[in-house]
């Protein structure tokens, strides 16, 4: 997964600092789905922490520069994990989430 989202950014025309938030929206859901949480619940933590930094840590407590567009980098990375998770871990004939990963902590 890490190798297409690396290939993705290779091309040169996404900046770096939006490479660098693919990636880590990309690695947030992959620790929560790691983690227990199911697919919908892993996306949601990435986007979630994208919108986090972007809002509290760059906008209110003024440690950076806030960025809708890098908002926006972290949730694609996360629900490029979310897809390419959904694609390898789910059999064509499965069509309902296993009703143990209803929760991320258990």
């Amino acid at each position: 997964m890490k190798t297409v989202v690396f290939i993705l950014t290779l091309n040169g025309n996404v900046p770096q600092d939006k490479s660098l938030h693919l990636l880590a929206g990309s690695g947030i859901s992959t620790v929560a789905r790691s983690s227990g949480c199911n697919y919908w619940q892993s996306a949601a933590i990435g986007t979630g922490v994208g919108l986090l930094k972007e809002g509290v840590y760059d906008k209110m407590l003024g440690k950076g520069n806030p960025s809708v567009k890098d908002a926006i980098a972290t949730a694609v990375g996360s629900l490029i994990n979310f897809k390419i998770t959904i694609g390898k871990n789910k059999s064509k004939h499965e069509k309902k989430f296993n009703t143990q990963e209803e929760y991320c902590v258990r």
